[in-house]
């Protein structure tokens, strides 16, 4: 049988060979990365149901996790927390969701933080689509903006 590729080297300043290695590495992980894929990262498993009880943590864990995103992946417009508070949302509360600016850096960031685990427990991280992202900014109170300012839609 023919032997398996070996790992790709580590290279100088990234470029083809990280985005390679990133994609394969991607590949270990249940996220989709080729279709699918869009700029809102949706982070489950983050908090417990005390922690959501409480509002101030739940919103220092909110800014602490969009600061985070920024400095490891890349500028963020805004995220979002779905509390029980925001009313009958099944399945989506406890969630949190980071809108980043660059499409590459929310996959980085969904590969990076799918399977890390955050007090104990595993998180797992899936891609919303915007108009998703953008109802639950109307629905849910607790919501920060990033550094990085809103994209333009494209013509």
């Amino acid at each position: 049988a023919p032997a398996a590729p070996a790992p790709p080297a580590p290279s100088e300043g990234g470029g083809a060979e990280a985005l390679a290695a990133a994609i394969e590495a991607a590949k270990q992980v249940s996220v989709s990365t080729d279709d699918g894929s869009t700029c809102i990262v949706c982070i489950s498993n983050l908090l417990t149901d005390k922690e959501l009880a409480d509002e101030q943590e739940s919103c220092d864990v909110l800014e602490d996790t969009k600061d985070k995103c920024e400095e490891d992946f890349g500028g963020v417009i805004s995220a979002v927390l779905v509390m029980p508070s925001d009313g009958d949302l099944p399945g989506w509360t406890g969630r949190l969701m980071v809108k980043f600016a660059v499409l590459q850096h929310a996959k980085v960031a969904a590969e990076k933080l799918h399977g890390v685990k955050f007090e104990g427990r595993p998180v797992a991280c899936s891609f919303v689509p915007d108009k998703v992202y953008e109802d639950f900014r109307g629905k849910c109170k607790l919501k920060v903006d990033g550094s990085a300012p809103p994209v333009a839609a494209a013509e």
